[in-house]
């Protein structure tokens, strides 16, 4: 098919005539305030790139699924973080008052862990 014929009335009928005009405009071939009809050669360029195009934006959509991911994961990892860091400090607190040496800092004692978990069921 020549670039300059009208493309099949049937193709046509399932494009959305807006997304090629966009398209177009990405790709620097329309400008955006240009609201003239789109040329044969215009639709028939969007219809051979358009299996590339949806090929991108599913590349684009997985993308954007990754980072939500990453970003639930890390939310996750900063969340358990904190609680840990939390039981620390009150495994720390708990030791002191039962009379144990627990520093400020550091390994908390392998005798203050075991009785804290056996006390609250929480391993550190």
């Amino acid at each position: 098919m020549a670039m300059n014929t009208p493309p099949d009335p049937a193709v046509l009928a399932t494009l959305d005539l807006e997304q090629a005009r966009r398209f177009l405009v990405r790709q620097r071939i329309r400008l955006e305030e240009d609201t003239s009809e789109l040329s044969p050669v215009e639709l028939n360029y969007y219809i051979a790139q358009l299996p590339a195009e949806r090929a991108r934006q599913e590349r684009e959509a997985q993308k954007a699924r990754d980072r939500a991911d990453a970003w639930s994961d890390a939310e996750h990892s900063r969340q358990r973080a904190y609680e840990h860091a939390e039981h620390m400090r009150k495994a720390r607190v708990w030791g002191r008052e039962q009379g144990h040496f627990v520093g400020t800092r550091g390994a908390i004692p392998a005798a203050v862990r075991q009785a804290y978990q056996r006390e609250t069921g929480y391993e550190l």
